[in-house]
């Protein structure tokens, strides 16, 4: 089994710490659950804590007894290995607190198990996921004594007349993390500092020379009318955070780096579009998903630029030329394919060609069982890496941190519910639900599965359109949590996380999602960056319009030859200037809606214009398009919009106007 790379670095500091004994051979299951502790607020030790040239034993010990908890992760694997044995011994004779989490059904050793007969022991083989998930932070926050927000919603947060908690204290500290963020605080301090020094020097040398007094009064007035100035071009500075985001999440697909060192250790590749015919729905399927896939393995692969795939498009039309679109979008290679099924039989035939000169370094064809597919994707990929000179064994560890699923009809209802995710109307959403959750059904632990479930339910409940729409809320949040846990290193499976927390809400946790991922990774999103575009949203929805902007500017120029990335690049700009209370704006951006969600945007913008008239006409028309639809839905919903409540009763009242003239 390939090693994978530690996913965060082991916890260095004075506060209580969790010290994690498993398997290495567990790592591909271990891993995602460091990162969710991490991400709940705990702080993880684990063994990248052994620093390159330090004695392993005398490193362990000395963690060991510093833990305030030990976590042990039983396996088989964990059972057999001497070291995690060892590791547990050493805890109980230093009376470090343990607990054992099974991942499966293992028969412990007679010495082992007498040993943890008085421990707490999780089978989390034999318990829900939620269940699971609240047990095991319980017990660590009260080893800790740290409590902890649980990472599920909390069920007041349902009820639309608190769905958020304190948004104007939120408000506030989002306002407070922007100055310390454009360091704001730490210039006017450092001004502060360098005046008062001045005043002293300037006093001193006025009594030796004696000088006037006025000149001790001029030097303080230029300090006081020169600390509003240093505050007003501090804050126009870009926070380095969103300066590093901006130059490396998404690079600018227009603009080539022809660096000598970029060139030779960052090659970049297009991955077109796999062709198929147009007359198969699941050929065509099944092509799309194999360029979605290979696109976010390769992204993932270190040392290897990958142009987004939304840059490219969707599809090549038999007049397109390949490897022009990839030299206009930047790329140095062209990946391009087609694909074949008949039955059960797939074949797949790709090649890689220099952009430049049409020089083809590398091609392949498979004629393998439809099941065969993501091994398939694995060997293009591999062919893709080993011929830029890369090592084979990246694609490995890359694989290894995004497990595929168990079954290839999951992964096909999958992609057939993706495919029409943005179609937003009830009958397409139901399908797509039911879609999502047969494939959850097939196999439990596909990230992308629980995903698109999320976001599927929580669209159903924003247009109102769900049975039960506090149950599917709730659903959606268990959901979109669990996908972040499976696929903590997929881009694809977070950003279901962040649509599904903006969508009902939380855009708070949208944002800490997505930057929790960034610092693992600044790139994470290069690969998809609909992530970047819907967290924009979130930041414009949580009180921090300038880093939403800049997102979505981000966004927006990855779609320089796709009109459908470019029309929702309007929309989600749309939701961003409505959370700003641009409403002129807003709503001209959501001009032929794609949804009625996007629809009633549109409607409370142009009330609130004062565009009565034109608000009223846009509302017929969606009532044309569904005759059920729920104004007092809605009137609700927009309540939730904003952390800031007052931006919320904005937005809501408007709808309660337009009920007073209909």
């Amino acid at each position: 089994m390939a090693e994978m790379d530690h996913p965060f670095s082991a916890y260095k500091g004075d506060k209580p710490y969790v010290f994690v004994s498993y398997a290495h051979r567990d790592s591909s299951a271990v891993f995602p659950e460091l990162v969710w502790l991490k991400d709940s607020g705990f702080n993880i030790w684990y063994d990248e804590g052994i620093e390159a040239g330090t004695e392993w034993t005398a490193s362990l010990a000395r963690a060991i007894k510093g833990a305030k908890l030990f976590l042990y992760f039983v396996s088989p694997n964990s059972v057999r290995s001497l070291n995690c044995r060892n590791e547990v011994s050493f805890a109980l004779e230093h009376n470090v607190q343990v607990i054992a989490v099974h991942l499966e059904r293992t028969e412990l050793p007679d010495g082992l198990s007498l040993s943890l007969s008085t421990r707490q022991a999780i089978l989390k083989h034999e318990t829900s996921q939620h269940e699971y998930s609240e047990k095991l932070k319980s017990r660590i926050s009260a080893y800790l004594d740290q409590p902890v927000e649980s990472t599920a919603i909390r069920e007041e947060s349902f009820t639309p007349s608190n769905a958020t908690n304190e948004p104007a204290m939120l408000h506030k500290e989002g306002f407070l993390r922007q100055l310390w963020r454009r360091r704001v605080i730490q210039y006017s301090a450092m001004y502060l500092s360098a005046a008062w020094i001045l005043l002293q020097v300037a006093a001193l040398i006025g009594d030796a020379l004696s000088l006037p007094d006025w000149v001790d009064q001029v030097i303080l007035a230029v300090s006081v009318i020169g600390l509003p100035l240093v505050l007003f071009f501090t804050w126009l500075r870009k926070s380095p955070a969103i300066q590093d985001s901006a130059s490396t999440v998404a690079p600018d697909p227009g603009v080539k780096d022809t660096s000598p060192d970029s060139l030779s250790s960052l090659p970049s590749v297009v991955v077109l579009p796999f062709r198929a015919r147009e007359s198969d729905e699941l050929e065509m399927l099944t092509a799309e998903g194999l360029t979605d896939d290979i696109t976010t393995l390769l992204a993932s692969v270190k040392g290897i630029k990958i142009v987004p795939r939304q840059a490219v498009g969707r599809k090549l039309t038999a007049d397109d030329d390949a490897l022009q679109i990839a030299r206009r979008l930047g790329g140095r290679y062209g990946l391009t394919g087609s694909i074949r099924r008949h039955g059960d039989k797939l074949r797949v035939s790709t090649e890689l060609a220099d952009v430049n000169n049409n020089e083809q370094m590398w091609s392949r064809k498979f004629d393998r069982q439809t099941d065969d597919i993501f091994a398939i994707q694995d060997e293009i990929a591999k062919g893709v890496v080993g011929t830029l000179g890369g090592i084979i064994n990246r694609v490995e560890a890359a694989r290894a941190l995004r497990k595929p699923p168990d079954n290839l009809q999951a992964w096909e209802l999958v992609r057939r519910a993706m495919s029409v995710t943005w179609d937003w109307r009830p009958e397409t959403l139901n399908q797509c639900l039911l879609d999502a959750r047969r494939a959850m059904e097939l196999d439990p632990n596909y990230d992308i599965a629980h995903s698109v479930t999320a976001w599927s339910l929580a669209w159903r409940s924003a247009h109102g359109w769900s049975p039960d729409i506090e149950a599917e809320r709730y659903e959606a949040l268990l959901e979109a949590d669990e996908g972040i846990r499976l696929g903590f290193d997929n881009a694809e499976a977070l950003y279901g996380g962040i649509i599904t927390n903006w969508a009902l809400g939380q855009p708070e946790r949208a944002i800490q999602i997505y930057e929790s991922a960034i610092a693992r990774r600044p790139d994470f999103f290069t690969a998809y960056p609909f992530a970047i575009g819907s967290v924009g949203v979130a930041y414009a929805k949580a009180g921090r319009p300038e880093e939403g902007f800049e997102h979505l500017k981000i966004y927006e120029d990855n779609f320089p030859d796709d009109q459908e990335g470019a029309a929702w690049a309007r929309v989600l700009k749309g939701h961003a200037e409505l959370a700003c209370r641009n409403y002129a704006e807003a709503a001209k951006l959501h001009a032929n809606p794609p949804s009625e969600y996007n629809g009633m945007c549109r409607v409370v913008a142009l009330m609130n214009s004062n565009e009565v008239d034109e608000a009223k006409a846009e509302f017929d028309r969606l009532r044309r398009a569904n005759p059920g639809i729920k104004l007092d839905h809605y009137v609700e919903h927009f309540k939730t919009y904003h952390v800031d409540k007052s931006v919320g009763e904005e937005l809501s009242n408007a709808l309660v106007r337009l009920q007073e003239v209909l």
